[in-house]
């Protein structure tokens, strides 16, 4: 068995969510680069378009979800970061 301190735990855990987010950041920044804009101004153009473009929506929805999944990954590491996570 294998005996690793807490503050071990605390570094392998927000590094493994660092990880993650990088992952993430990346395609957002691919869309970012795709569109020529930030998600927010993405979503507000795509909104008040008179003519829907399939294509479009399905990105947004993928970047949407990415972008909410940066969110949580960043508050999560944050938590950990500040010690609010329980083990069990």
């Amino acid at each position: 068995m294998t005996l690793i301190t807490k503050t071990e735990f605390i570094t392998i855990l927000a590094n493994h969510y660092r990880m993650q987010l990088k992952e993430v950041m990346l395609k957002l920044f691919e869309f970012q680069d795709t569109y020529d804009c930030l998600f927010i101004d993405f979503e507000k153009k795509l909104k008040n378009a008179s003519k829907e473009n399939f294509e479009d929506w399905d990105n947004y929805m993928e970047w949407k979800a990415n972008f909410n999944t940066a969110k949580d990954l960043n508050r999560k590491i944050k938590d950990i970061e500040n010690g609010l996570f329980e083990l069990a």
